[in-house]
């Protein structure tokens, strides 16, 4: 994951969506029991970004969406740091990105 992320993208995009005052939290089948976070897409080198964002940013397989309270964002991205050891660093990852939602919108819903 993280020889991906620091070899392979120039960016990340994160994909904050509100509605109702919640955001909008993605879970895969493939994630841990209980695992969600905000979307978000990778920015390769050399690629085009002009229209792709939302493409990228739902990429991954979606099997559940989770309308969320700006305080469970934050419960959301603490529990991306306490992942066991193979999903560790994808968590602390994803926790930035969530925490950094959490951060943006806490003054604003």
């Amino acid at each position: 994951m993280v020889d991906s992320v620091v070899n392979d993208r120039r960016g990340e995009v994160v994909l904050c969506i509100i509605k109702n005052q919640k955001a909008i939290a993605i879970r895969s089948r493939e994630y841990p029991e209980g695992v969600f976070r905000i979307p978000t897409g990778g920015i390769n080198y050399g690629e085009d970004t002009n229209g792709n964002l939302l493409v990228d940013a739902l990429e991954d397989e979606v099997s559940e969406v989770k309308l969320c309270k700006k305080e469970q964002l934050k419960e959301i991205a603490n529990h991306l740091l306490g992942l066991n050891s193979y999903w560790d660093d994808w968590g602390q990852f994803r926790y930035e990105t969530t925490i950094f939602a959490y951060n943006s919108l806490k003054n604003k819903i």
